[in-house]
This record gives structure tokens, sequence and C-alpha cells, in this order.
């Protein structure tokens, strides 16, 4: 799995193109490829997913509070989701039982892979799932189709590891520029950052207190 092609950070570095050069490429963009997944909270290959949910109401609620439900995976086809509830509290065995939830009871965003949940569902273990493809397709080792944000981060983040390697003739005069390394891995983590996928939490409504 790679965001970029060896030619694409051959061409960033105005590096030589040759065997050696192309093997290193590839060696950097199979690394940081990973990285740039794990930064960012998501797997980046094409799959189908279904995640269960458990859920309870807390008991000192007054009113419904909407609430995010992170999936496993960002860059989801909308196309494809399927949200059920358990119509009895009982743990749902797949992504096709259960009874559907009206898109209207919740709030999806593909990208990050989050929905927001809009009205209670039965409380239990495992009485909520979605079911649904993301990720995208590969084609000669190289992701197809990725956001324009994202192939750059991943070419960026390959010629930073490759000027960082001490064996690659580029890799000696970057060594020296100093401010152009700090420059590139600013570059990456100013494109990755505003893309990170939201952790899991819980936000304490406003009428809530420890006194109550």
């Amino acid at each position: 799995m790679r965001l970029a092609t060896e030619q694409e950070v051959i061409n960033l570095m105005g590096a030589v193109d040759n065997d050696g050069s192309r093997h290193n490429a590839g060696v950097a963009l199979d690394v940081t490829s990973q990285v740039v997944s794990e930064k960012i909270g998501t797997p980046l290959y094409a799959a189908t997913y279904t995640d269960f949910f458990g859920y309870s109401i807390a008991t000192y609620r007054k009113t419904f509070t909407p609430f995010l439900i992170r999936a496993t995976a960002g860059f989801i086809d909308p196309a494809t989701v399927s949200v059920r509830e358990s119509p009895n509290g009982e743990r749902l065995t797949d992504g096709n039982t259960g009874v559907l939830v009206d898109p209207k009871d919740y709030i999806l965003d593909p990208t990050k892979g989050t929905f927001t949940l809009l009205r209670d569902v039965a409380e239990g273990v495992g009485t909520l799932t979605l079911q649904y493809d993301a990720g995208f397709p590969e084609s000669e080792g190289v992701l197809s189709g990725i956001p324009a944000w994202l192939a750059e981060a991943g070419r960026l983040s390959a010629v930073r590891l490759l000027q960082m390697n001490p064996a690659n003739f580029v890799a000696r005069k970057a060594l020296i520029m100093k401010d152009v390394q700090n420059a590139f891995m600013g570059e990456v983590s100013q494109i990755l950052n505003a893309h990170i996928r939201p952790r899991m939490g819980y936000t304490w409504p406003d009428w809530f207190t420890s006194e109550q």
C-alpha cells in the first residue's frame, strides 16, 4: 500500500531516475504510507467493515444529547452504509440483523468515519451495528482515488525519510540543510493535522454538574 508512485517521489527530490533511486523511493513509500495511515487514525486500503457498539442510558440524564460514534475506518462510501439497531436489547450477531436506522436519525461524516446519533437506541451490548465499505482500491501497489492532500502527504513524507537517510546521496546534501528537513516535516504535519480522526471520549452536558 503506497500513497504515491516511486516516480513522483524521485521527481519531487530532483534525483536521478535509476534502479537504486526507484528502490529507495519504494522502501520510503512503504514505510511512510503506513505512518500517515496511523497518524490520521484510519486504515486506507479498501475493505468492508461491520462495527458493533453497546449502548446505555445514564440514570441522571434529563434530556437526550447527540453523541459521536467513531467507526473503525474513515473514507467511507456513503452509498454502502447500513446502520441497524436491536429492537429488544438483544445482541446483534452481524450487520444484516436488527432494524434499519433511518438516515435522518444520524449524521455521517464519511471522510472522518464518524456517526452522530440523534436519538436513543435499545440499551445493551452490541445493540447497534454500522456496516460500510471504506478505503481505496489498489492499482500496482498504489492506492487510487485518494484525496489530493493525502497524496501530497505521501510524497512529502517519503522524501523526508529519504533525506534523513545518510546512505542516500540526496540525504548527504539535505543533512547539511536542517531547515529544509524541518520545512518538509512541518509541511507534512500541516497537511495531516486537519484530517486526524477524533478520539472517542465523553463530554458532559452543560446542565450536568458534580453536585447533582
